[in-house]
């Protein structure tokens, strides 16, 4: 089942951004991971990749890109922007246009 949320990604040096994204429930992970489009990411400084190590992950047929190695804080929000819950996340930044989703 596929739904759409809206979040809050925070990197530990407080940049944050507010996006839309698709909850696949059905490609379950250990840990959550957001996958962003390059544009997304490069909002909170974790795109381009340059001088940092990375790792480029199949994690469905459909979800390549490269993995951020570090968790970002991820916040669910309500339609008022109310905090709902929050986890840590690895960050997928995938290059092509992609619509955000996150792996649960």
């Amino acid at each position: 089942m596929v739904v759409r949320v809206k979040i809050k990604v925070i990197v530990e040096n407080n940049l944050s951004i507010e996006c839309a994204v698709l909850v696949n429930a059905s490609a379950e992970t250990e840990i959550p991971i957001i996958a962003l489009s390059p544009q997304e990411a490069s909002k909170i400084n974790l795109w381009p990749l340059e001088n940092r190590e990375v790792v480029v992950e199949e994690l469905t047929s459909e979800a390549i890109g490269y993995l951020v190695p570090r968790r970002v804080k991820v916040q669910l929000l309500s339609e008022k922007n109310t905090v709902l819950s929050e986890a840590s996340a690895y960050v997928l930044v995938k290059p092509g246009g992609c619509p955000c989703f996150i792996f649960w």
